[in-house]
């Protein structure tokens, strides 16, 4: 559909029509909330003919009543986290729209799937939750009156039962007496075989909703179509118990005379509330043996989790604490039988201890689940780790459909770098399958869940040995060594290549094994190295996922190989060309993107506008700056794309951070730096920016903050201090902290700072000249003499510091060396094209100390030639300017002068 654009409180964009009923259209949007973040909606539009009674269309005044109605419901009930909130409603051009919040999930109508009927307990827990939030309904004095399976959505985040479309709800007064008659209503519903009768002749009660809510349940437990239930049950009016026995043979008889009573079609024989049914459905014995059995110790089991072949013989279920019901969700896994005896505990125990140990080591790892407890209960053990909220690769495969060659490629490389870090660990999993790698929703980054290494300790304590179960891991993956009781690092390798060439191919993995290599429409290079990955003679080269790793990796730098050599030559243009040719194949190649967009940016700073304008401030550099910024616009737009396509590559995030800096937009550079710290495993890196970019906006008791917090986190972490590149983001952070403090004018702080990162780097001579300028502030002149000596020992065409040695020899009143020092800084920083203009600056204010006044006058009117906005040459010339005035006037006058000003100077402020 085309897009449209609604305003009301916010500006939608409307994407697509979602759904359709009697009296709406529903369609998905987004839009941008007061914080400038995006959020998805649902807008629904009221028809003007919302029931299919009505040959005409209704009044504008009838839809208005109906639209106002739905609103105050919704606003009434949007407390209740199993109702749509309401964000917004407006009237345009004659149409009533209602703004609410997008409900992500499956309609239930698609769950109630033809001849696949329900259990008892799925059955009852969906009565249970969706009579609660009819309960909440009612108890606001409304009726639903349109509840069926279309207008109820399993919420996919934690499978609750949502319920939708309020546009035929309808007010009572007191919902506890709707048994009496209710007013006529002017608008039938012909929700088929949903909807009872009293309903469609508008004369709605309470137990409307009840009845519509049974009927579901039974549909479910029987798998029957619903015209095929009403038929049944049309046939024996007066004999609808015995009608559900018949359908439901094996209903237990309680579950039976609650949907019976539930159903009825008398109104006054049905239930007259919520709680009647959930009190009756409390009290059978099925749902308090359901709920004695949904405790594990501290744990409130949730649901249980479907099994892929490697996990099928441990249980698996999701659970909550029973303390916090609705807060953090956890796994707990089953992983032994009934332990009757303390040796087999103790057994137990020998056997669970180093996987416990194994897994402690990962708990801070971000592409596992997190390992909580393993404890004990009922004589069995469990394990617990932290849910994690996706979709599998499993799901996303889908046969007869192959994957695009650059999804394949980042699938294996990231699931090679998961086992990498296992494997160097010598930890095999041995279990890798399409099914418990999973896609986390909130980032995008790929999880492996499952160790059957812990499946594996039940079936060694269990009776039964299959040998094709001891085997661990998922059938179609085992790897043949694995498969004869001999697995190897080399197994995982194996399980990887194999998921790779079923993406690529889109076939199943038990139909890949043994085919040749004949398919011309896949990528040859991948499709080899993933033949290989499979391949028993490829040992040596895949023993490991480092080394299957580093294959995958010399693959990408075949394909990059021409890029990457223009782009040491500095042939940018063609380095972009060849990027371009990739994408052309690839285009969704995210890590491409990103080398474009680095490509772009390094052309960007090979533009070096800001050195020649120092040189000639007056030249025509317009057409370089305009390059320059097209350029970076060009690797912002790389780096977006990148982002597009992988939104959690903080690589990307950090690229536009840079980008944004080097065009000084500093708040954009800053909160670009903000989000790659929440993604990056090694926040300190971006935090450390985060600061540089504040000192560069003179922001500089935010930056000294933030330098100290970087600090604070590597000191704590003493660990990371032994590896180099870390402790490089130590003494930085030590400089920049100082150089912040410096700019406060907190020099004894600042000098303290610049001295640890002295320390941390002996003889550099940036920080040795930082240090000496604090000691110069504070008058240690001596001591700063030496710092700069320092400097220069470690390089001795250092220009800060024969800057900083001429500072300090003007404060010894030895002018004459202070002046030479100040030239020989001049004279490096001019070999570079690059003025040094507070060193040559700082000769005329040494030459006037000397009375030199017409020397120091022309440095003065040099520099202004060059740079004529240079303010403290235009200071200094304006000063020599009035003291010129100033000595041209006869000798009383000046007297006089001075003896005003004398009189002032004694004069109290």
């Amino acid at each position: 559909m085309k897009r449209k654009i609604l305003q009301g409180r916010y500006l939608y964009h409307i994407f697509e029509e979602i759904g359709s009923g009697g009296a709406s259209i529903v369609y998905k949007a987004s839009y941008e909330d007061r914080d400038s973040n995006t959020q998805i909606c649902a807008i629904k539009k009221l028809k003007n003919n919302p029931a299919c009674n009505h040959s005409e269309p209704l009044p504008t005044e009838e839809i208005e009543k109906r639209f106002r109605l739905e609103v105050k419901a919704l606003k009434k009930l949007t407390k209740n986290p199993q109702i749509p909130n309401i964000i917004d409603y407006f009237k345009k051009r004659n149409n009533f729209y209602i703004v609410l919040e997008f409900i992500e999930g499956i309609i239930l109508n698609e769950d109630l799937m033809p001849e696949q009927p329900w259990d008892e307990i799925k059955a009852i827990l969906f009565l249970e939750d969706t009579l609660k939030t009819l309960s909440c309904i009612h108890q606001f004095n409304f009726i639903h009156r349109d509840i069926n399976p279309k207008n109820i959505i399993k919420r996919k985040k934690d499978n609750k039962m949502v319920v939708i479309d309020f546009g035929y709800v309808y007010a009572v007064d007191k919902p506890d007496q709707c048994s009496l008659p209710i007013p006529r209503d002017t608008v039938r519903i012909q929700a088929f075989g949903y909807t009872p009768s009293e309903v469609a002749f508008g004369q709605p009660q309470v137990s409307s909703d009840i009845y519509s809510i049974g009927t579901i349940a039974i549909q479910a437990l029987t798998g029957m179509k619903i015209e095929q239930l009403i038929q049944e049950r049309k046939q024996n009016k007066d004999k609808n118990e015995l009608v559900l026995r018949r359908l439901l043979p094996n209903l237990n008889l309680e579950i039976l005379h609650i949907l019976d009573k539930m159903v009825r079609y008398d109104c006054r024989y049905r239930y007259q509330s919520v709680t009647e049914v959930l009190e009756e459905i409390y009290d059978t014995e099925i749902y308090r043996n359901y709920e004695n059995s949904r405790y594990l110790g501290k744990y409130l089991i949730l649901q249980p989790l479907s099994s892929t072949d490697s996990a099928a013989y441990c249980t698996t279920l999701l659970c909550t604490l029973k303390s916090n019901p609705d807060g953090e969700r956890f796994v707990v896994k089953e992983v032994t039988p009934v332990l009757d005896s303390l040796e087999q505990r103790q057994l137990a125990k020998n056997l669970l201890n180093p996987i416990i140990n194994k897994l402690h080591e990962l708990k801070d790892r971000d592409m596992y689940p997190k390992f909580i407890e393993c404890f004990e209960f009922n004589k069995k053990f469990y394990f617990v780790q932290k849910f994690v909220s996706g979709t599998t690769v499993g799901e996303e495969l889908i046969p007869g459909t192959p994957w695009k060659t650059e999804k394949v490629y980042n699938l294996v490389r990231e699931t090679l770098k998961i086992l990498e870090k296992l494997h160097q660990e010598n930890i095999k999993h041995l279990g890798i399958n399409p099914y418990n790698l999973i896609r986390r929703v909130n980032d995008n980054k790929l999880v492996l869940v499952d160790f059957p290494e812990i499946n594996a300790i039940k079936q060694k304590l269990s009776a039964s040995q299959n040998p094709l179960i001891s085997a661990s891991g998922s059938v179609d993956y085992i790897a043949p060594e694995q498969r004869m009781g001999n697995p190897s690092l080399s197994s995982d390798v194996y399980a990887v290549g194999l998921i790779g060439l079923q993406a690529l191919t889109g076939l199943k993995a038990r139909v890949i094994i043994g085919l040749e290599n004949d398919d011309k429409k896949v990528n040859s290079d991948l499709r080899h190295e993933l033949d290989r990955m499979i391949s028993p003679s490829s040992d040596n080269e895949y023993c490991s996922a480092s080394k299957a790793l580093e294959q995958i990796n010399n693959l990408e730098k075949t394909w990059t190989k021409e890029a990457f050599r223009y782009l040491c030559k500095n042939e940018f243009a063609k380095a972009v060309e060849a990027y371009d040719k990739i994408l052309a194949e690839m285009p969704d190649f995210y890590r491409i993107w990103y080398k474009r967009g680095h490509a772009f940016e390094k052309w960007g700073d090979s533009q070096s506008v800001s050195a020649a304008f120092r040189i000639n401030p007056c030249g025509n550099h317009t057409r370089d700056a305009a390059e320059k910024q097209a350029h970076y616009e060009e690797a912002i737009a790389s780096f977006q794309k990148t982002l597009e396509i992988q939104p959690s590559y903080f690589k990307a995030l950090q690229g536009l951070a840079r980008v944004y800096f080097k065009m000084n937009d500093y708040q954009q550079a800053f909160q670009y730096y903000e989000a790659s710290a929440k993604m990056n495993p090694d926040p300190y890196k971006d935090w450390s920016r985060q600061a540089e970019v504040l000192l560069s906006a003179k922001r500089y008791p935010e930056a000294v903050e933030l330098y100290e917090k970087t600090l604070s986190f590597l000191t704590h972490s003493s660990p990371l201090l032994r590896e180099s590149s870390i402790l490089g983001y130590v003494y930085r952070s030590w400089y920049g902290k100082a150089e912040g403090l410096y700019a406060l004018g907190r020099y004894e702080e600042a000098k303290e700072s610049y001295h640890q990162a002295c320390l941390l780097r002996p003889g550099y001579p940036k920080y040795e000249c930082g240090y000496a300028n604090a000691l110069f502030k504070l008058g240690e002149y001596s001591e700063a003499e030496k710092a700069y000596c320092n400097a220069l020992k470690r390089d001795p065409r250092y220009p800060e510091a024969f800057y900083g040695l001429g500072r300090v020899m003007e404060e010894f009143g030895e002018y004459r060396k202070a002046i030479d020092y100040s030239k020989k800084a001049c004279a490096i920083k001019d070999r570079e094209n690059v003025p040094y203009l507070e060193a040559w600056h700082r000769q005329g204010v040494v030459l006037e100390k000397m009375r030199c006044s017409t020397q120091a006058f022309a440095i003065y009117r040099q520099i202004l030639k060059l740079h004529p906005d240079y303010q403290p040459a235009l200071e200094s010339c304006q000063k020599m300017r009035q003291r010129q005035r100033f000595n041209a006037l006869p000798r009383w006058v000046r007297a006089i002068v001075n003896l005003f000003r004398g009189v002032l100077r004694r004069q109290p402020q």
